[in-house]
Parts: structure tokens; sequence; C-alpha cells
């Protein structure tokens, strides 16, 4: 605060008058000398000179305070006193009596005359309202301009989707110059659309600012809804035109105020059938103007469901590859199939996605389908096309590594839009597929397919086309999908040459599996057998309900399952060795020793090897894979 009193000076020169002497805020001394804490207003009818200074012997015959103003009462002129150093004092003008300058004073220190003022730096702002000057230090903090910054709008939100054609040209829906089937943003039918701000924006002034909502036609330039709000000086809620606008936290910032606004337009009362439209959504705070733009969106009114019908398959005839296993004939690469779809409506209506039909195969090994409407028969771009349809002949089998016997294997297909409808599925059929290549080695077997496996001779391949009921003394186990199973199953109506396909319902008995384990010229007196997949334990071992022998001449058998005793091994003696470390039930294997004096040479098992016969007494059994681990 400044406190400031007229008071008259006696000694001054006639024609001079001094007076108001003000003290600084702190009680301070301006100048030095006599007179403290004050400095002076004087009028005179001359311009100061060098002499007029803090001296006793000024021209004036006072001391002249640092700080002191000086007016002309002829000119109107004003200076200030910047330095009253005796006999060079230096005055500053300051302009006509009118203003125009001020004094700048950092505290009690004078930095001088200015006629400008300059906020400048990070820690400091400025602003003007009317005649008043704001400085603000720290600044002032003001929330960000509608969107900008932080009070950014977001958008719809919306898909890239193919647009119909419509009937006719603005019917049922308008698209302006888009091109029937052109890809374009889309949403799905709405009562209402909504634009907020997710935070607070400034504004202005409370007494020129407006909020003005603009719903464009087909042409991005035709108005065919618009509202303005009247001048917002707090929150309210304004509706004309089926749009609202709601202001809402409306308070005063610094020299500004802030507040959010929400914008909802009730789209659907505006476009009843849908269509293409844009919004200008436009702030106007006092004199400029801030806006948000979304461009041209088309809004799907999506009267009919897509559906399909009449889904089938078969396979194309002449152009099946198959492959027996086990006597089984399956399908396998390179198989094609027939499908069909009769019936297709509704898929264009009133947008749709670039892929509007999809098709799983997986039950029979076929790539999945993703149809286009020019995938179809009698599809156009036309808005809610009716009565298409899909056939396509060359439905290839891919999936490697596959295998499949199935009852009642089908396809499946759907009409994809906003949602993927429920499926179709075809009449179920019984088939078998298999696309496995063949993994087994010297030591390592998967049932996959039947490269290394035995007759019961121990010498003839086995031939796998042959049916196991008529073939190597009807007592042959079936790879079955990479495992080793009792063959139960009767395949007389699966495809593919159904009627020609094996019956292995009625089998009953012990059935067997035969294959020889080698290690060219390298000689082994045990094994480590290491199980993958399998559902044995170790009860099954010890009830012999599957028996796992090995040989080395065919003569004298081995059994794994029973424990070695010692000495030589002769024919039915049990020869497992370390059970409370391998067994099936804790690492998933099982070792054996070849006895006393055994070992495998070049002329047992087939040369550097031996047998192995696996017997299943029990229906219910498989193994995935076996591996003779420690003969690598």
């Amino acid at each position: 605060m400044t406190n400031s009193k007229n008071v008259e000076f006696f000694g001054l020169e006639t024609g001079y008058r001094n007076h108001n002497l003000i003290l600084n805020k702190d009680g301070g001394v301006y100048g030095t000398g006599g007179h403290t804490g004050m400095v002076q207003r004087i009028e005179a009818g001359r311009d100061p000179l060098p002499i007029d200074d803090g001296s006793d012997s000024t021209a004036i015959g006072i001391r002249i305070l640092l700080g002191s103003l000086w007016i002309n009462k002829n000119t109107k002129k004003i200076f200030f006193c910047s330095d009253n150093t005796t006999g060079s004092a230096v005055w500053v003008e300051m302009g006509s009596g009118s203003g125009g300058s001020v004094i700048l004073y950092d505290e009690s220190t004078i930095l001088g005359q200015i006629t400008t003022l300059r906020a400048v730096g990070v820690g400091v702002s400025a602003a003007v309202v009317g005649t008043d000057g704001y400085l603000y230090i720290p600044p002032a903090s003001f929330a960000p301009w509608y969107n900008t910054g932080g009070c950014a709008v977001s958008g719809i939100s919306t898909i890239n989707r193919h647009v119909a054609n419509p009937t006719l040209p603005n019917s049922p829906y308008d698209i302006g110059d888009w091109i029937g089937n052109s890809v374009h943003p889309c949403h799905q039918l709405s009562t209402d659309i909504n634009y907020n701000t997710p935070v607070p924006c400034s504004f202005e002034n409370d007494t020129n600012t407006t909020f003005e909502v603009t719903i464009l036609g087909s042409d991005d330039i035709t108005p065919i809804s618009n509202f303005e709000t009247p001048i917002i000086t707090g929150n309210g809620v304004f509706t004309g035109s089926n749009i609202t606008v709601t202001v809402s936290n409306w308070i005063v910032e610094n020299t500004k105020f802030k507040a959010d606004i929400d914008v909802k337009i009730n789209i659907l009362s505006i476009l009843p059938n849908g269509g293409r439209y844009s919004v200008l959504l436009v702030h106007h705070n006092d004199g400029i103007d801030y806006s948000f733009y979304q461009s041209a969106m088309f809004m799907d009114q999506e009267d009919n469901v897509a559906i399909l019908s009449g889904v089938s398959i078969q396979e194309t005839s002449g152009s099946v590859v198959t492959t027996k296993i086990s006597g089984v004939e399956y399908y396998t690469l390179g198989s094609n199939f027939t499908i069909d779809i009769a019936n297709i409506d509704h898929i264009n209506d009133s947008s749709y996605p670039t892929n509007q039909i999809s098709v799983i195969g997986s039950n029979y090994g076929l790539p999945s389908l993703l149809l286009e409407g020019s995938d179809l028969n009698g599809w156009t771009s036309a808005w809610d096309n009716v009565n298409a349809s899909y056939n396509k002949t060359d439905w290839t089998v891919n999936a490697v590594q596959f295998c499949s016997v199935n009852e009642n294997a089908i396809i499946r297909s759907r009409t994809e839009d906003w949602i993927s409808n429920a499926y179709v599925d075809s009449v179920d059929s019984p088939i078998c597929v298999n696309t496995y290549t063949d993994n087994s080695t010297r030591i390592y077997e998967d049932f996959k397919l039947e490269v290394n496996r035995l007759e019961s001779d121990f010498i003839t391949p086995w031939d796998n086309t042959r049916d196991l009921t008529s073939y190597d003394g009807n007592d042959g186990l079936q790879y079955q999908c990479s495992r080793l199973i009792y063959p139960q199953l009767d395949f007389k109506l699966s495809n593919p040459n159904p009627l020609s396909q094996p019956d292995y319902s009625g089998l009953v008995g012990d059935r067997a599996y035969r294959r020889r384990w080698w290690h060219d010229g390298i000689s082994h007196s045990n094994g480590l057998l290491q199980f993958g997949d399998y559902n044995v334990s170790e009860t099954n071992l010890t009830s012999h309900e599957l028996l796992i022998e090995v040989s080395l001449d065919n003569i004298n058998w081995f059994i794994l399952n029973d424990n070695y005793l010692g000495g030589s091994l002769s024919d039915g003696d049990g020869c497992r060795i370390n059970p409370s470390v391998h067994a099936l039930n804790t690492d998933g294997s099982i070792e054996f020793t070849l006895g006393t004096g055994g070992f495998t040479s070049i002329s047992s098992g087939g040369g550097w090897g031996l047998f192995m016969r696996i017997t299943y007494s029990n229906t219910i059994f498989y193994i995935g894979s076996l591996n003779m681990i420690n003969w690598i």
C-alpha cells in the first residue's frame, strides 16, 4: 500500500510548488539526505535541469529525491528523476500530462519509466481485460480451448464397411456421390450420437460465446439440421432441431470461465432411414471459432438380418486322394470337396463387411473360407440383395499332420455383419481323414504310419492296406490318429468308399503289435523305453492286461512287466530293472536288461537290435509313442 499526504515546503523559489510526498510500502528510504521515505511531485514553469539534483543547493532551493516527478505546467510534460547525483541529475521524460507511461519498481528499487510491459518466461503470464492489465506470477492456468489440447473431442466410433447401392436415388437412403460397394466409415443404427469434452474447456467471457451444431447431408455441404445456443452465461441445457447442448460445471477461472460441453444428436429423427452425413461442432468464443468436424459417415439402419440356408458338402467326384492305415481308408492331402450354400438373403442391408460369409471345414481338414459378395452367384451391390448362392468344387484338404475319425462330421457356415450370426450346419456324415507323415525311426515310434511295423514272423513288413480281420492271423492292433489301439469300430459307412471299409466292431481276444529296435554297429545290454500319450498304468502291467516283451532271436521272450531276478534270461523271465526310478506313474518310462551275457549284436533282432511285441487283452488301452531313449 502507498501512503501520501500534501506537504508544503518553505524556501522554494517563486513559481515552484512541491507536494504529494509518497512513502513506499515498507517505509524504506528512496533517496539520501534530509528528506527520507518520500518522493516529490514538483510543478514548475520549465523542464528540469541536471543541477536540479539531490544537493541542498539546487536551482529551486530544495533537495531532489530519487524517483521524484517534475511537471512542466506550461507544456504538461512529466519527468522522472532516475539519478539525483549532484550536478548531473538525470531526468527522464515520461510523456504528456495525459499519461501513457508508468514507473516500474522492484520492491523499493526503481527500475525506470516504461510505456510497454511484457510478460516473459515460463514463470509469468499476463492478460488484458478491458482497460485493466493482469500480471500473474506464477503464471495463470487456463483450460484449453474447445477441441484443443486436453479438450480434444473424439468422433463417434465407426468401422470401414462397404455401402450398398440404394434401390433408387436417395431411396431408401442417400449416399451422395459415393459408388455402391465402396468402403466408408459406418456405424449401426443409433437413436442418439454424442460428442463430449473430456475435460472442461475455456470460455473467453460470459457475454459473447455460443455453441453451434450442424448436421450436413450427403453432399457434405447442405445442412439437414442446425442449432445454435443463445449466449452462454453459465450452466444450462439448450435444445432445438433434435440437438441438445449441455453446459455443465461452469466456474470462473482467473479472467475467464471454463465448463464442459456435451452434445447429443437424435440422429434417428434426422435420418430415419439412415444414410450419409457429417457433423460440424463450433464454439463461437468471443469472435474466435474453435471447431470439430467428423467427416462423411454412414448410418446403417439394417432393416433385415442376413440369413443363409442349404449348406451341404460332398466329395468332388474323381478328385479325391486317399491312403490306408491298418486297413482303414482315409481322405488325405489334395482331396477336393464340393460345398454348396443354396440360398443367401439380405447380406447387403445396408452396409456390409468385405467378408460376408464364413465357412468352417475343420472336421474334414479343410481350410476356413471367408466369402465376399463377388464370390457368390446372383449377388450385386444393391441394397438388400436376396437369392444369392455359393458353390465351390475345389475345396481342398490342406491341414498338415491332421487326423480325424468322426462319425458326425459337418461343415458350418454363417453370415457376418455387425455381429456374427448363428451357424448353419450341413448334414453330418461319418468320415476318416489322415494327412500324417511318417516320423518313426529305428528307436522311435509315434503310430502314425506303419513304416516300421512287422508281421508276426518279425521279417515281413506290415501291409497297411490289409483288413485286420483277415490279415496276419487276425490278431493285429490298430494304428488310429497317432495311437496304438484295440480295433473296435465299424467303418463300413465311413467315407471315403463306404461299404468297402472294414468292420472291427466284433473283434475279441488278445491282439498284438510288433516291430524291431536297432542301433547299427552298437551293442546294448539294456534299454530305457519312454512312453508318450498313454493311459496304461503300473497296475495294468502287473496284471498283464497289457504285456510288453522283447527278444533277441524271436524264440526266447523276456517280459518288461516283471522284475529281473538276476543271471541270464530264459523264455518268460522278467527283465525289468530299477522300477523305483523308472515307472509309468513317475517318469513315464520302463528300464529293462537283457540279463547276464545278453546283448544286441549283428545277428540279433534283425541286426544290431531286438524284437518287441506289445499285446492288449483289454480294449481300453492306448499308447501314443515309444522311444528307446538310451539307444541314441
